[in-house]
């Protein structure tokens, strides 16, 4: 059979490819529920098998969801041959030597070194000047090109020493303006974010405050999060206080996932630009969701069936959300 992957032989695709080195899944379950910021309600709250198991330490079995430890661990390293992958094909197109190529090299390096950052944090111990021998995770510098190669763990110190050289050669190339919306990339305020939680981590306190200082500018306060304005939407349902927590406009969301829907959609999924934040958004007859606003999501599909009048359609949605409270 004819071989069909994609062949990554212009800068576009190269681009597209990034798409793929953010991780699908988060490790923030298994960090959440096996941390002390968590309550147990008792019975009046259910839990699933994965959330029981983090929160009692036990070996975890559980595989029904996408956020136990093999999924975190497995997803993180697809994420790496992803950047990897990107990274050989710019190599493969005579180097890094256009506007886009270079900042594509910059993300890369930048996605390379975050998806291990994830991986030495889950299933290491945490770094530590007085224990340089503490073993680490792999670190995949290149494409794989063998079938079940061996790989050496090394060090959580050896795992620092290269995320460190990734984002200090990464960020230097990283440019927003070859982006239609940056925050859906590691750009240039997210990464040196990012550099200063490596830095953080690391006990490397002054470039830790260096990259801070990069990200929030000469104005750190505007770049704060305003808690107050969040305070002030209803408490419940929580979807519009979720909405305006992650909304694009905020200048304290210096990054914001759209990979996961680019990664669904691979190649096909074309505009970005089109991207709206909301629940649901209606087109025709087309009527789609995030899986969270199924109040949203009913209003569509009530106005595209022309069920009612548009003004009841909406009375009945605003009741059904807010209720008697005004």
């Amino acid at each position: 059979m004819p071989d069909s992957r994609a062949e990554l032989d212009t800068e576009e695709k190269v681009v597209k490819m990034l798409v793929s080195a953010y991780p699908d899944n988060t490790y923030n379950m298994c960090a959440e529920f096996s941390s002390d910021n968590v309550d147990d309600y008792g019975s009046i709250k259910s839990y699933n098998q994965l959330q029981e198991e983090l929160y009692n330490w036990q070996e975890v079995s559980s595989v029904e969801t996408n956020e136990n430890p093999n999924a975190v661990w497995g997803d993180a390293y697809t994420a790496i041959a992803a950047a990897n992958q990107a990274l050989a094909a710019i190599e493969e197109l005579g180097g890094a030597k256009t506007a886009k190529l270079q900042a594509a090299k910059g993300e890369a390096l930048i996605c390379r070194a975050y998806a291990h950052w994830v991986l030495v944090n889950m299933f290491c111990m945490h770094y530590n000047t007085n224990h340089p021998d503490d073993l680490g995770v792999p670190y995949m510098e290149h494409a794989e090109t063998e079938l079940n190669p061996k790989y050496s763990r090394g060090t959580v110190a050896g795992v620092y020493e290269k995320m460190i050289e990734d984002i200090e050669t990464g960020i230097p190339l990283i440019d927003d303006a070859i982006y239609s919306a940056p925050k859906y990339h590691f750009n240039y305020k997210a990464a040196c974010c990012f550099a200063s939680r490596v830095f953080l981590f690391h006990e490397d306190w002054d470039n830790a405050i260096k990259y801070a200082s990069m990200a929030l500018g000469s104005d750190p306060k505007s770049q704060l999060r305003d808690l107050d304005y969040l305070a002030a939407f209803p408490r419940n349902p929580l979807n519009d206080i979720s909405k305006a927590y992650n909304s694009t406009s905020l200048k304290a969301n210096y990054l914001i996932s759209l990979a996961v829907l680019k990664q669904w959609g691979g190649e096909r999924y074309t505009n970005e630009d089109g991207y709206l934040e909301k629940q649901a958004v209606g087109d025709k007859n087309i009527v789609t969701a995030n899986g969270t606003g199924y109040l949203e999501f009913t209003r569509e599909l009530l106005l595209a069936l022309k069920a009612d009048t548009e003004e009841k359609i909406e009375a009945f949605y605003d009741f059904s959300k807010n209720g008697l409270v005004r």
